[in-house]
């Protein structure tokens, strides 16, 4: 039922917007402007997890774990986040080596398929309407993005580097394969550019989604209260990591949660906070805090989906199917224990 007035609510406003503004339909964006609008959003984004702001909100999250841990032995200080600080000191050189092959991607995809056109909905709803629309439009197909990569095999594969972490915090939301940053943006990042967005606006609000999925990535105990109903929270995403079978495929909300109770993945699974990790036998767990440690298994954590062992040989992952049917019977599942539990919890 809902999802047909979903339908035909967007029906109805993009013909009101129509008929208000022919004009929305008639930009096209030439590549020379789409391959400017990629590499401003990149460089917003890597300013952005450079800047003082950032890293002043993982210290404030992290003290936030310490006051309310959603689990004990997670958090910033585990040996989980010093693997996750390597990808995010790494990240860089794949995001200035790969930004003009993913900004060629677009330009092909844009110019080719869609004809190079472009809405421009300032035209009919302003400069906070259309910011409103975009994240609107921009989590939609963050939610949508990520349920593909679950669904695919071959994508799974790299999603799964990103579900390999046994301890949430901060910086989880930092392990994700080159690879896979490349689906997601390309995914995500051509409808917010259709939308007619600014450079800077759409590098605005990419920038600002850091500071979100930092935050729902995050050993704090919490719902949101009645917030929970509305916008992912720490618990609801935990939940989407989670190694139980029945949790699989669930809660894939970037920043709202209406997608879920619109499609029906939402878990029904309130005030449970369980162990997370995947149960692909061959992934290459992190062992030591030694940097030298930390730097070789980033690295065999980044060959793995490819199919190459610690020597080099080829073969043939353990798991090629997505969580919901390989998830909870593996060998390498994450430390068992009791989902929930009485502690201390904000919201």
């Amino acid at each position: 039922m809902a999802r047909p007035a979903l339908v035909a609510a967007l029906s109805i406003v993009l013909g009101a917007l129509l008929v208000r503004s022919p004009s929305v339909l008639t930009v096209h964006l030439q590549p020379e402007q789409l391959g400017h609008s990629v590499r401003h959003i990149a460089r917003m984004e890597l300013d952005t997890l450079l800047g003082w702001r950032y890293w002043l909100v993982l210290g404030l999250l992290g003290a936030l774990e310490l006051r309310y841990p959603a689990r004990p032995g997670e958090g910033l200080s585990s040996l989980g986040a010093a693997q996750d600080l390597v990808w995010l000191l790494l990240a860089p050189l794949f995001v200035q080596t790969l930004v003009r092959f993913h900004e060629g991607i677009l330009v092909a995809v844009h110019q080719r398929l869609l004809g190079g056109a472009t809405l421009h909905l300032e035209r009919a709803l302003g400069s906070g309407g259309t910011v409103v629309a975009a994240i609107v439009v921009y989590d939609f197909f963050g939610w949508l993005t990520h349920v593909i990569r679950h669904r695919v095999p071959t994508l799974w594969r790299f999603h799964e580097v990103h579900h390999s972490q046994r301890s949430m915090s901060p910086l989880a939301d930092k392990r994700v394969h080159f690879v896979e940053a490349i689906v997601i943006a390309t995914i995500a990042l051509l409808p917010m550019i259709m939308l007619g967005l600014a450079p800077r606006t759409g590098g605005a609000i990419a920038a600002a989604s850091l500071f979100y999925t930092a935050f729902i990535h995050s050993n704090i105990r919490t719902d949101l209260g009645p917030l929970r109903r509305v916008l992912v929270s720490p618990q609801a995403h935990r939940v989407h990591h989670s190694v139980h079978p029945e949790h699989a495929d669930t809660n894939f909300g970037v920043i709202l949660l209406v997608w879920d109770r619109l499609f029906g993945t939402l878990a029904k699974a309130e005030g449970e906070y369980p162990t997370t990790g995947v149960s692909d036998a061959w992934f290459p767990i992190e062992r030591s805090a030694r940097p030298a440690s930390l730097v070789h298994t980033y690295a065999r954590q980044v060959l793995h989906p490819f199919g190459v062992t610690p020597r080099g040989a080829h073969r043939r992952t353990a798991i090629v199917r997505g969580p919901g049917r390989a998830r909870g019977r593996g060998l390498r599942l994450a430390e068992t224990g009791a989902v929930g539990g009485r502690r201390r919890s904000v919201g």
